[in-house]
Parts: structure tokens; sequence; C-alpha cells
């Protein structure tokens, strides 16, 4: 038996249950995260004269189309308060993200992202 499947973890930041935390390494514009049945499609875009931003759009009720905008910095940069985006089991499910890029010509950059658990609906 290996010592990790000996151990089960859970992590709890106030309100919220992480469920899932990942880092990518990417190397195009976009990735897209499915949990379960619901679908998050991020994609990272310029823009000329604008902040680092994130416009979302609920594509249906089982896929959300986020963009990033601008986030091109070397240091972590991102949107940490968690996001509602959808429910599972009975409880609102959260996400928030952080990013660094190191190459935007060729799109390559690091994601941060957690997957959280809520209150009960």
């Amino acid at each position: 038996m290996s010592i990790t499947s000996s151990f089960d973890i859970k992590a709890n930041i106030g309100k919220y249950e992480l469920i899932h935390s990942g880092i990518i390494n990417l190397f195009e514009k976009s990735i897209t995260l499915k949990i379960r049945d619901l679908v998050v499609d991020i994609n990272f875009e310029a823009r000329q004269n604008q902040n680092s931003a994130m416009e979302g759009k609920a594509i249906n009720n089982k896929s959300l189309s986020l963009t990033f905008i601008n986030m091109n910095n070397a240091l972590l940069e991102g949107f940490y308060s968690p996001m509602e985006f959808g429910n599972i089991d009975g409880r609102k499910l959260y996400m928030n993200f952080a990013a660094w890029t190191l190459d935007s010509s060729n799109n390559i950059r690091t994601l941060v992202y957690n997957v959280f658990l809520g209150e009960n609906i």
C-alpha cells in the first residue's frame, strides 16, 4: 500500500470546502475544465487599452465561458474571491483562479485553479 492511499486530507476555508485544486502549464490560449456534467471553457485574450479583467457568460445551464483579459503578467495575478458558477449535489459550486504568463506570444502560462463546495441550496 502506498503512503498516499492511507491519507484523507480535507481543506476548508471558512464556509468553503475545497474539492479540487490544480496547476496546469498551458501552451494554448484556452482550456476546458469538466466537473461532472458542468463545462467551464477558459480563454486568455489580449486587448488594447484595457486592464486585466474577467468576463463570464453562461452558454447554457451546464456550460460557462470565461475570458481572462490581459493576464500577461510574469507575476501571479488573478481572481481570488470564490466565484459561484453552479451547483452540485445540492450545494453551491465555486471557483477561483490565478495565472502567470511566461511567454504571451506563444501562450505559455501557468493556471492555478480551485474548486469549492459552498452552502446547501
